[in-house]
């Protein structure tokens, strides 16, 4: 099949990259041709990028060495990302160029993609401009981020239109599957994210080529630092003895870390604290013993969801004093490895049957 996967524009977001990454590999590897849909990255808007564009072009045409990339060039902290996202997502595609015999189907998700904070247009998350168009429309893992729909009357009428007309909805909370049914009056499965679809050493061997962190480190990807976290990280460093690795320090102040430098510093370390989404994810991945720092404001019903069902509720924490408790507790991961491959299986085979 011709299949174009719809999530949110490509940024300096790990975990957006590699979802996207996981979706556009697995369905590549079941032997289908795939494109992201992504505006952002086509999208040229200052007048610095204009003529770094025309600059790259110049470049290009008399033979030059090139040291940049096109359309993103000047946008220094995506440096360092980009030859990620063009190496292992190559063939991406603009809504706007979209026709309707484009795709055989287009994929929704994963990510928050039906969270209205984060889509500055949120009805082409439920495929608005497909309407009368003959193709498939899925949702793969969508997100609404919260436990209850935040969007008003008029968004949730025109979205209940929306969705009616696609022919698979899945979510990546449970909690989703819920607004599915209560607010939209459609059935909803619930599947794993799509980085959950690939075995660990697919990522194994992206990350193989770096070095490795000093040993008995302990990563730290914390998005919303505050005192409490510190207070958190220090305590987990003094009673396992181990040196911090900051994982959101930038290389030289401009420049994001790369991905497969990102997943090396997991890969790697000898424990990870993080209050991100993905970085439990990998965490538990790479079988690595971690705490998550509960963050409500960035939604928890997902943290929820992936801990309840790797039978690890207890690793998020909400104070200090929690901290103890879960530094005193083992991991199994034979356990813990085998509900992953059991839901891996699951989620493929939804896959395989959407796409046969």
């Amino acid at each position: 099949m011709k299949i174009g996967i719809l999530t949110l524009p490509l940024h300096t977001n790990y975990g957006g990259i590699l979802q996207a990454y996981a979706l556009y590999t697995t369905l590549s590897q079941m032997g289908h041709s795939v494109s992201l849909i992504d505006d952002k990255l086509y999208s040229i808007d200052t007048f610095r990028e204009k003529l770094s564009l025309v600059r790259w072009n110049i470049m290009k045409f008399a033979g030059l060495k090139q040291t940049e990339y096109p359309m993103l060039c000047m946008r220094e902290e995506m440096k360092n990302l980009l030859p990620f996202i063009l190496q292992y997502i190559p063939h991406q595609v603009s809504v706007s160029q979209i026709k309707e015999d484009s795709f055989d189907a287009i994929i929704v998700g994963s990510d928050q993609v039906w969270r209205g904070i984060y889509s500055k247009n949120l009805m082409c998350y439920f495929l608005d401009f497909t309407e009368g168009w003959s193709i498939k429309r899925y949702a793969y893992a969508a997100s609404f981020g919260v436990d209850d729909w935040t969007l008003g009357e008029a968004a949730l009428k025109t979205c209940k239109r929306l969705i009616a007309r696609f022919d698979y909805v899945s979510t990546r909370e449970r909690q989703g599957t819920n607004i599915c049914g209560s607010a939209f009056g459609v059935a909803a499965d619930w599947v794993v994210d799509p980085t959950m679809l690939l075995p660990v050493d697919n990522y194994r061997t992206l990350c193989a080529q770096q070095t490795p962190p000093p040993r008995k480190s302990l990563a730290c990807y914390v998005l919303d630092r505050s005192e409490k976290t510190e207070a958190m990280l220090g305590l987990i460093a003094s009673r396992r003895g181990l040196s911090v690795l900051d994982m959101q320090k930038l290389w030289d102040g401009v420049h994001k870390n790369s991905i497969e430098y990102w997943l090396n510093a997991i890969a790697h370390s000898d424990f990870v604290f993080t209050d991100s989404f993905h970085g439990t994810v990998f965490s538990i991945l790479f079988n690595k013993p971690f705490i998550v720092c509960g963050n409500k404001e960035r939604g928890q019903s997902r943290f929820e969801t992936l801990l309840s069902m790797t039978g690890l509720a207890n690793r998020m924490v909400e104070s200090i004093e929690d901290i103890l408790v879960v530094l005193s507790q083992n991991i199994n991961w034979a356990e813990v490895n085998e509900k992953i491959q059991n839901e891996r299986i699951r989620c493929l085979g939804i896959l395989r049957r959407l796409t046969d």
